[in-house]
């Protein structure tokens, strides 16, 4: 333990090592009555270490880390949180979520409650355990955490949010329409696209768009088809260009000729030529696309090497022009 603060570099990283193998009766009690006195970066390292070790008894300890004054330590707990956690801990895990800042932090931890509500075997009854945590906040925490019941969805969590949607009160409709683009899945798209389409305020139409074309490949009972035509209508709809680039991003999820012939024309286009681009080339990865579309593909994938200023996407359309492979880079390789 005192390695791990004081120690070099690699002396840290050997203590890290071994306080994860360290066997014996009291360890991991000994590691989490550590986190409360340390600094912060060796609490977020401790936290590690009881998350790998498994260590449910420091359930306690770990949800107090999820208060502390520092995001850095409140991020790590909820993170340990979401790999340990039931739903007993549901309440505090909320604690957690309404002290985390708003942003990235916030989502990191609305993500970890998804996380352990996703572990209940039952859909429908995922949200069940929040929605009573929900019961017992003042309103303005409750609206707080309407964004994160959207990420459990489930027939009674959309109960919930569309009656937050009908509010008078801006804040609550708009904490409403959060909720419903967080949907795990595309059940929402049509409630998406009419809000999409006549939702009173324009923040919110955008948001529900964006949403839309987030949703609209997530594979489900739709057919390709169905799911790419979705995709269409939102590019239609679509007014600005990050929207209208985000639909190319997510066309690449819809592995049929088709995408290809949607997407092709934006290479004529400069301002989304580069994503079109990288879309085909994701397309033409799937040999099974590729190989029986090959004539679309190579006249495609000339395009692209004539359009495109990124010399990786460049190499992959080439090696498919060849019939060859390409290797995603691994994380160690991109160092």
């Amino acid at each position: 333990m005192k390695l791990l603060s004081q120690g070099s570099e690699s002396e840290k990283a050997a203590a890290k090592a071994s306080l994860i193998q360290l066997q014996g009766e009291g360890v991991s009690n000994a590691i989490a009555t550590a986190v409360e006195d340390e600094s912060p970066e060796v609490k977020i390292v401790l936290l590690q270490i009881l998350t790998i070790r498994r260590a449910f008894d420091s359930i306690p300890t770990i949800l107090n880390a999820a208060l502390d004054d520092e995001a850095s330590v409140r991020r790590a707990a909820m993170t340990a949180l979401g790999k340990l956690a039931s739903e007993q801990h549901i309440p505090g895990m909320v604690r957690g979520v309404l002290r985390a800042e708003k942003g990235s932090e916030r989502a990191a931890a609305e993500k970890a409650v998804m996380f352990v509500c996703s572990r209940i075997a039952d859909k429908d009854k995922r949200a069940d355990p929040l929605l009573a945590s929900m019961k017992k906040l003042n309103r303005t925490q409750y609206t707080t955490m309407l964004s994160t019941l959207g990420r459990l969805g489930g027939p009674r969590a959309l109960g919930v949010v569309e009656h937050a949607i009908a509010e008078n009160d801006p804040a609550q409709h708009s904490a409403g329409i959060r909720a419903l683009s967080n949907w795990p899945d595309a059940s929402v798209a049509p409630r998406l696209l009419e809000l999409a389409k006549g939702d009173q305020h324009p923040a919110d139409r955008t948001t529900c768009l964006r949403a839309l074309i987030r949703v609209a490949p997530l594979p489900d009972g739709r057919t390709n088809l169905q799911r790419l035509e979705l995709l269409q209508t939102a590019m239609k709809m679509a007014s600005r260009d990050a929207e209208k680039t985000l639909v190319l991003q997510r066309a690449k999820a819809i592995r049929i000729p088709e995408t290809l012939r949607f997407v092709v024309p934006y290479l004529d286009q400069p301002k989304f030529a580069q994503q079109a681009c990288e879309t085909i080339v994701e397309l033409a990865h799937h040999r099974s696309l590729r190989e029986p579309n090959k004539a679309e593909f190579e006249r495609a994938l000339d395009k692209v090497i004539a359009t495109s200023n990124n010399a990786t996407v460049i190499e992959r359309a080439n090696r498919y022009k060849k019939g060859q492979t390409w290797a995603r880079p691994t994380s160690s390789n991109r160092k």
